[in-house]
């Protein structure tokens, strides 16, 4: 209790005295962790192991800055202050909120009260484990880092290319029994950071799609030290990219850029590490590592979520929702207030997610209806068979199994009533923010869906693309054979999983709750491939990373069931286990390889990854590889044109661009929301500014909003351009002010 007073107090000192590293450190440690741990302290919440601790701390931690913050954009304004997030307002009222808090925790632990100060953190035993296997574990985010510097100043992706042997190794070394299980929660934790820092920190510049929006957003609150919660965009709901950024920019004296690419990531890293906590407690050590693994192996995990910073958040909240699932220490009032917390932070995190998590509750709900029916239970015990006989391979004792058993004796997270709170509270919110921009969106996307039933059931255009892809259907440029090939095979492991675990249900050690989640994600990834729109709506790979929260251990007890199947009758069932782990991680290992792109930057394939093929993918004849890293990396040339414009022009002129354009660089560093899309028909009536970014006068590529217009020629507006006034040039970007002359 004093060391966090004393951060209390410490973190102003830094903060008044500029000193870098120290204060971004120190207020880092201090808005992430010490409001989270003090209202735990608060709540009576005791015996929780660190993983707990952390993820719970943290997740508080950022729900009291996000309805901090909205309750002081709210409410200062009536008390005469203009500009409520501002650093001075925000510090004063983090400051004054987390020392209440601090003094009602004293009150309730001191002595006379009752309550004891909680000692049991349950540490991890470093006792007895090398320095070497520590040392291997924590090697993963150095070379990470040192590789991408390498990467990004000296163009040498060789140390960076030693990241994913290294990882590897680990993951063998797991796989045989030879990495000592207590270190697998820092085995977790230091390849998640590894792999979202490579990925991350490419360029000094933002890194994707979606998050050059989510900027221009938190732009717009930091420079008018206001959250206009009535602005007509859906992110614009999202607390998490409007307000969070913000008051962790202001008092880290970080550029808004480097929260997204550092501080974000970091706080991201805790999803696999509480994942892995939730699968170790109804599998086994070794099985939850290879879980959360398949899990950080999944290209969107290291690559799409990094882009996306209000699903970053609203992911750690979702698996925060898990662990009360499936907690012993926290029961009654404590579980739903905490249920209450989470949820509601969800919903003002991201509006997507809610939806999913909400649907994903509906169905759960119905599935434990299903799972307590006498009929549907006599059902599959006859279509037991002979399985019925067997036991499930969960690597378990059945002293664990009694344990999970006994979670199901009481609804905990599914309940009618907590979905009933979810939705009126979704509901509400995104009526009040955004003019209902998130409901007219979920509206428009059931609508289309109810649509495409009648009129494009059968239709493959009514799919998602990636989607067909990975079925098979369609060539994608990024998407190799081989890695389709390796795909198909844990969707079978996936399968022989949910199967296995449908068939000897009881007979599992899956808490009741966290199965009707995971058959709920099946059932909806299922309705992604049926329905016409679905996937493409909600974006499949988005929709299959949620759905893999629930998934990944089945996939790995799958391959286990597949690969130990013609060894059912052999005696020494060990051995047979232990080989089953083994080759499910030589698969687990060549889908990790290959989704990272590893294996085609070292066989000078078409490149895939961006941190290790960054050259080559520059360099490539293949217009989607080129339009592909034009898209997620800005060059300093895009970035010092967009930022040109937005000084120069006059803001009553429209500005024509091309799709990428209009949606990264002028976007985020132009600050410049509304432009008209420049496509190979445009007529130009009247003034107004054309601006062509690298891609566009390098290659001669324009991109297009649509699938018939996803690529053309910039030679196809030549003549348009020859009629206009260039004035702006750096030698890889241009803009021209035009004056209605067309050819």
């Amino acid at each position: 209790m004093l060391s966090t007073i004393g951060i209390d107090i410490i973190a102003p000192v830094f903060l008044q005295a500029g000193i870098s590293l120290i204060r971004q450190a120190v207020v880092f440690v201090y808005l992430t962790f010490i409001p989270g741990i003090v209202i735990l302290r608060v709540l009576g919440v005791r015996s929780l192991n660190l993983i707990e601790t952390a993820l719970y701390s943290v997740c508080l931690s950022i729900a009291l800055l996000m309805f901090l913050g909205l309750l002081i954009n709210e409410t200062y304004p009536g008390l005469g202050i203009t500009k409520p997030i501002a650093v001075l307002p925000v510090t004063i009222t983090v400051m004054i909120v987390v020392l209440l808090l601090l003094t009602t925790a004293y009150l309730r632990e001191k002595p006379g009260s009752g309550l004891r100060p909680n000692t049991n953190h349950d540490l991890t035993e470093v006792k007895g484990i090398s320095r070497f296997s520590i040392f291997g574990v924590l090697l993963p985010p150095v070379v990470s880092i040192v590789g991408v510097f390498l990467v990004n100043f000296f163009r040498m992706n060789t140390v960076l290319l030693f990241l994913f042997p290294i990882i590897s190794v680990l993951i063998i070394l797991a796989s045989l029994g030879k990495l000592d299980h207590r270190l697998y929660p820092l085995a977790t934790l230091m390849i998640a950071v590894a792999l979202l820092y490579q990925f991350s920190l490419l360029s000094p510049y933002l890194v994707g799609w979606d998050i050059n929006h989510e900027y221009y957003l938190a732009k717009l609150v930091e420079s008018s030290s206001v959250w206009n919660s009535a602005l007509l965009d859906t992110i614009n709901s999202a607390l998490s990219v409007t307000l969070v950024p913000v008051i962790y920019a202001q008092l880290m004296n970080l550029d808004i850029v480097w929260v997204f690419k550092v501080v974000y990531p970091l706080i991201f890293s805790l999803v696999p590490l509480g994942l892995y906590e939730a699968y170790r407690r109804q599998t086994s050590a070794t099985i939850a590592f290879l879980s959360v693994f398949f899990f950080m192996s999944f290209n969107s995990f290291f690559n799409e979520m990094l882009w996306l910073g209000r699903q970053q958040l609203a992911t750690l909240f979702v698996v925060a929702l898990v662990l009360l699932i499936l907690s012993r220490k926290i029961s009654g009032w404590k579980r739903n207030l905490l249920f209450l917390v989470f949820s509601a932070s969800l919903v003002v995190s991201h509006y997507a997610t809610t939806y999913l998590f909400m649907i994903c509750m509906f169905i759960g709900i119905i599935f434990l209806y299903l799972m307590k029916s006498p009929f549907l239970s006599k059902i599959l015990q006859n279509l037991k068979g002979f399985g019925a006989k067997a036991k499930t391979v969960t690597l378990q004792s059945a002293t664990q199994s009694s344990l999970a058993q006994n979670l199901t004796a009481e609804r905990k997270l599914l309940t009618k009533a907590g979905l009933l709170f979810l939705f009126v509270f979704a509901f509400s919110w995104y009526t009040y923010v955004s003019s209902s921009a998130p409901l007219i969106a979920i509206a428009n996307a059931g609508a289309r869906v109810w649509n495409g039933l009648s009129s494009g059931f059968l239709l493959a255009s009514a799919r998602d693309t990636t989607l067909l892809h990975a079925l098979g259907i369609g060539q994608g440029v990024l998407q190799h054979q081989s890695f389709r090939l390796v795909q198909y095979v844990t969707f079978l492991f996936i399968i022989i999983g949910v199967l296995e675990y449908v068939m000897k249900r009881r007979g599992t050690s899956f808490d009741e709750e966290f199965g009707a989640m995971m058959l709920a994600c099946t059932s909806i990834f299922v309705a992604a491939v049926v329905l016409p729109y679905f996937a493409a709506t909600l974006d499949i790979s988005r929709i299959y990373f949620f759905a893999s929260l629930f998934l990944a251990p089945f996939c790995i007890l799958g391959g286990v069931t597949m690969f130990t199947f013609p060894l059912r009758n052999h005696s020494i069932r060990a051995n047979k286990q232990k080989l089953g782990l083994i080759l499910v991680a030589i698969i687990l290992l060549a889908y990790f390889l290959l989704s990272t792109g590893f294996i085609y930057e070292v066989t000078k394939d078409v490149p895939s990854s961006v941190s290790l093929s960054m050259e080559r993918m520059k360099t490539s004849n293949v217009t989607e590889v080129r339009a592909y890293i034009s898209g997620l990396v800005l060059s300093d040339q895009d970035v010092s044109s967009a930022t040109w414009l937005s000084t120069s022009r006059n803001v009553t002129l429209p500005v024509y661009a091309d799709f990428t354009s209009s949606t990264h660089a002028l976007q985020s560093y132009g600050l410049i929301y509304q432009t008209q899309e420049l496509t190979n028909s445009t007529k130009i009536v009247g003034t107004g500014y054309i601006y062509l970014n690298q891609l566009n006068v390098v290659a001669g590529i324009m991109t297009g909003s649509t699938q018939n217009t996803t690529f053309w020629k910039t030679s196809d507006i030549s003549s348009l351009l020859n009629c206009q006034d260039t004035i702006y040039s750096n030698g890889f970007c241009e803009t021209y002010f035009s004056e209605g002359k067309g050819p």
